[in-house]
């Protein structure tokens, strides 16, 4: 039995339609804010305490810091209704020496997403790193206590859902020794900051419209058709 191929514009029809069913199917994150503070834009931002602002590390790398208290960095913005992906990176700078008493505790970390704590972290030593001594602010002196001259990056995220309005982000720093600096040098110790903030609007698939699911099954049986007609 010989089968007739399908005409040249009923395969292009056919591709068409394959297309626009994968674009309706298929769900996009769509950036609302991204940040790697590279130039001194801090749009949305707004810090209780002390704001240094952006500083550069001795690579050339910029970052939103060095805090060096019990502090609060806050970015706002009003978002539509949606899920949203948040992400950023955080450093935690210079003997994070975390202990569970004493002198030099606690040393930690908390995010907060629209007044809602989603994680707080007390032994930032016991997240996975991906990867230590990241930037240049290492003091130039013999470790001291376990983490005390290495920096330590971590890349928090999470996914929540917000029912419109003003969007909040709140990164809450806790170092047990604010204000204090090492030695003589007058470098803070246990700064931190942030990088490479990243907020996605997730998409929702869109289902398949009921006059494409038609046009599909037209285009089926003009094929079907047309092999029928050539056995």
């Amino acid at each position: 039995m010989s089968r007739t191929p399908i005409a040249p514009q009923t395969s292009r029809t056919l591709l068409m339609a394959c297309a626009l069913f994968l674009s309706c199917g298929v769900a996009n994150a769509v950036v609302v804010y991204q940040n790697d503070f590279e130039t001194s834009d801090l749009t949305g931002w707004s810090v209780i305490g002390t704001n240094p602002g952006v500083t550069a590390d001795l690579a050339g790398e910029h970052v939103f810091g060095l805090f060096n208290d019990n502090q609060t960095i806050t970015w706002s913005q009003s978002l539509a209704a949606g899920t949203y992906a948040v992400a950023f990176d955080f450093f935690a700078i210079n003997s994070w020496d975390e202990v569970d008493s004493g002198c030099c505790f606690p040393d930690g970390f908390a995010v907060e997403i629209n007044g809602v704590t989603v994680f707080d972290e007390d032994d930032p030593f016991s997240l996975t790193l991906t990867g230590s001594d990241v930037l240049s602010f290492v003091y130039p002196g013999p470790d001291r206590i376990g983490e005390a001259v290495s920096n330590e990056r971590y890349r928090p995220a999470f996914a929540v859902t917000h029912g419109g309005g003003a969007f909040t982000l709140s990164v809450i720093g806790q170092t047990s020794q604010p204000g204090q600096t090492l030695g003589d040098t007058g470098f803070f110790d246990e700064p931190w900051a942030i990088d490479n903030v990243l907020i996605d609007r997730l998409a929702v698939p869109v289902p398949l419209p009921g006059s494409l699911g038609l046009l599909l099954a037209g285009i089926a049986g003009m094929a079907a058709t047309r092999r029928h007609r050539g056995d």
